[in-house]
């Protein structure tokens, strides 16, 4: 059994508190950016630095199951710096497609990190939107991710059967002896 968190489960053990938190790394293409939801920077076991948002930013639609989430989520970022303009400006190339993940953060009761961070969920980016926040009067980016493993172009469910498959792939021979696989019979496949 792999035991994620270790040096965090040790504190637990020994009766000190540990803290948690969600971070996001995102690879655009000029960049890759580490942004956690604290106040401050911090570098982690592996050398990678993480910015904290401290009010600025949430992040919605995230589920907490065991499987993967087959939803979309959308990330909020306010009071922005101008680099981050410039991203959604140009998202053609820096955003749309490129991955993101979603980390959870182990800290000691000072926020110090401890362990390394646990990629919970990897995401494709999909596009940027740029609004301004009328009572703050700050710019807001709202950016939108589907999971890797979900494709919006295949179907949740789906038969494997010659049909199908001769639906997507006109002449594909592969699922034609399917039906014959139902246990009365034995098939000798032929190379």
């Amino acid at each position: 059994m792999t035991l994620y968190f270790p040096q965090a489960v040790e504190e637990m053990l020994a009766g000190r508190e540990v803290r948690a938190s969600v971070g996001v790394w995102f690879d655009f293409l000029s960049e890759e950016i580490r942004v956690w939801q604290g106040r401050g920077a911090f570098t982690d076991a592996t050398g990678n630095i993480w910015n904290g948002l401290g009010e600025f930013g949430q992040i919605s639609g995230l589920q907490g199951s065991s499987m993967l989430s087959i939803d979309p989520v959308t990330m909020t970022l306010s009071g922005l710096d101008p680099t981050m303009m410039q991203l959604v400006r140009s998202q053609a190339e820096e955003i749309s497609g490129r991955r993101c993940g979603v980390f959870f953060l182990a800290f000691d009761e000072n926020w110090r990190p401890i362990d390394s961070p646990f990629l919970a969920e990897l995401y494709l980016m999909d596009k940027a939107t740029l609004s301004v926040d009328g009572e703050s009067r700050t710019l807001v980016i709202s950016l939108s991710a589907e999971p890797l493993f979900f494709s919006k172009h295949i179907p949740p469910v789906a038969m494997v059967t010659d049909a199908d498959q001769q639906r997507k792939y006109p002449g594909d021979t592969i699922f034609k002896r399917v039906p014959l696989l139902n246990g009365r019979q034995t098939v000798y496949w032929q190379w």
